[in-house]
């Protein structure tokens, strides 16, 4: 869709629209509801509905002005599958109650560097409570990886929030994954998007219902979940647990509850 001057836009919005469009083709689920978080001025979400006619979007942002541009965008685009916006802050109070889901996927693009920790903090909670089963957060913007943030642009960039606002700037990437895997994601995938500026997706996956737990060795674990007991959940915790173990470092699950009897296989 080209930029109608009477709708709200942005010209970054603009040049980075078809290359994120291009790399969420192939990586959105195949059909369900999709929220998108901060939706800003709406020309994504709205050129997202046309694209992706087999999805149901539905955009929030907590500014009402922003809203009512996105309610704009709604309008003139004339689809079925984009509805009327959210008023939802992240960042503030539970806003599970105002999104429910269960969403097949969570959108935040340029929110996480442009807004306070608890924004990180709330988008996170609330993704890991309202998701459907194998459902994804798609996250873009840039970000620092172990305390390195590179180019120079980037550095320059992150000084110039962090003036704007002590509480905005760059995210590191390893303190984000932090705040996905106590809410039960995992960091599943990073795509590098330099064409349009030194910036990155990041897609977190939901973690199975089955939770394992790491006793004394690898081979050796409790599993519980899914009131299921025997053999086959504990060959499926197994696999899952030596997926996470040798792609990426295993950390806390949580929310830990009775071990299944060793008796059970």
């Amino acid at each position: 869709m080209s930029v109608n001057e009477a709708l709200p836009s942005t010209p970054a919005g603009e040049r980075n629209l078809a290359p994120l469009t291009a790399v969420l083709r192939s990586r959105l689920p195949a059909a369900g509801d999709v929220l998108e978080v901060a939706s800003g001025t709406g020309q994504h979400v709205a050129h997202w509905a046309r694209a992706f006619s087999n999805l149901v979007f539905q955009p929030s942002d907590p500014d009402a002005e922003a809203r009512a541009g996105i309610e704009a965008w709604r309008r003139a685009t004339v689809v079925g599958n984009l509805r009327a916006p959210l008023a939802l802050d992240v960042g503030g109070a539970d806003w599970t109650g105002v999104a429910p889901g269960p969403w097949a996927a969570i959108l935040a693009v340029n929110l996480l560097h442009i807004a306070p920790w608890t924004a990180t903090l709330g988008l996170f909670a609330g993704a890991g409570a309202t998701l459907a089963a194998g459902g994804r957060v798609f996250v873009y913007g840039p970000f620092a990886e172990d305390g390195v943030l590179e180019p120079e642009s980037n550095r320059r960039f992150d000084a110039l929030l962090r003036a704007q606002d002590p509480a905005w700037g760059v995210r590191d990437l390893a303190e984000v994954r932090a705040v996905a895997d106590q809410a039960g994601l995992a960091l599943v995938e990073q795509v590098a998007m330099h064409g349009i500026g030194v910036a990155g997706l990041a897609v977190f996956h939901l973690l199975p219902a089955v939770r394992c737990v790491l006793v004394s060795t690898i081979s050796r674990h409790l599993c519980h979940g899914e009131k299921r007991v025997g053999k086959s959940l504990i060959d499926e915790c197994g696999a899952y647990l030596a997926r996470i173990v040798f792609r990426t470092r295993l950390v806390k699950i949580g929310h830990a509850a009775s071990a299944v009897s060793t008796g059970a296989s």
